[in-house]
């Protein structure tokens, strides 16, 4: 039987999972895994004292992670695993979010749980959810060759300057935006940046994009649904002559005016399910709880 290939990849935690993290290391080494862990976090784990076998091997990007690996360990939080994704992109290597960071939505498996599901795991008793993404491209190339995104990407304002955001959807005008930036979001990112402007939570399964206006001085301008099979093209304009474009985590400030051109990307994520999304939210948000006493 071939030896099975697990990726590692974190970038910090907190000092209070340090004991949860040695010990997923030990129990993976004692099962016979070959690790790939990424490089940055092989050396934070080495500068806390967490023991880590000799016989690993490394990665630096997504050009050097083995194409074979049966999934890739994203030990963190939701940022974290949004960074794990630049690094399978389109190789269709499941991941696995754990938990070593606050709300987790993506990295949904809890530290006290860790080494049964790391059992599940590596029996192949798993389920993934296909998730999609969103990819942006312009007249040049504002995110190097990495332009998708998992959750959302925005456009904001670079200063105290008001935005403009004219849309169109399909050639077809839609509105302008008055507003100090708009969201794109996935269905993924629904829980992220564009709940938190009054966008509506869309299923993770789902097959849509949300717009989002963040402080629209308009009042009448509502989170808007579409299908992701549409093509959006979005030009920002601000007095500032500046604007800035954020993808997931990655922002970049380009000159006002900049056509931007938003569709579905061509491959979809795989995400280990972790447990019930509707167990998420009642457990994120607090839904059905009386806190009156």
């Amino acid at each position: 039987m071939q030896q099975a290939k697990i990726g590692i990849f974190g970038r910090h935690f907190d000092a209070g999972y340090d004991a949860a993290v040695e010990g997923l290391m030990r129990h993976l080494e004692a099962a016979g895994v070959q690790l790939w862990v990424y490089r940055p976090f092989l050396d934070v784990l080495r500068s806390r004292h967490i023991a880590v076998s000799g016989r690993v091997e490394v990665f630096d990007d997504y050009e050097t992670v083995p194409p074979d690996l049966l999934l890739m360990m994203s030990i963190g939080g939701d940022g974290t695993f949004l960074h794990s994704v630049r690094m399978v992109r389109s190789s269709s290597i499941p991941i696995v979010g754990i938990n070593a960071g606050r709300l987790g939505f993506l990295a949904d498996v809890p530290v006290h749980d860790l080494l049964p599901v790391t059992d599940r795991l590596l029996a192949g008793d798993f389920v993934c959810e296909e998730r999609a993404l969103l990819q942006v491209s312009s007249d040049s190339p504002l995110f190097g060759d990495y332009n998708c995104a998992l959750n959302e990407m925005t456009v904001q304002k670079s200063d105290t300057s008001l935005l403009t955001v004219q849309v169109w959807c399909d050639g077809d005008y839609l509105t302008t935006y008055w507003a100090d930036g708009l969201i794109v979001s996935t269905p993924t990112g629904s829980s992220a940046y564009s709940l938190s402007v009054g966008g509506p939570i869309v299923s993770p399964v789902c097959r849509n994009f949300i717009l989002s206006p963040i402080a629209a001085h308009n009042l009448n301008e509502r989170p808007l649904i579409l299908p992701d099979s549409v093509k959006l093209r979005l030009c920002p304009e601000s007095r500032s002559g500046s604007v800035q474009i954020t993808l997931d985590s990655r922002s970049v400030t380009c000159a006002s005016g900049v056509e931007l051109f938003v569709e579905r990307a061509p491959y979809m994520i795989k995400v280990v399910k972790g447990g019930s999304f509707f167990a998420s939210l009642r457990s994120k948000l607090m839904w059905g709880a009386d806190k009156r006493n």
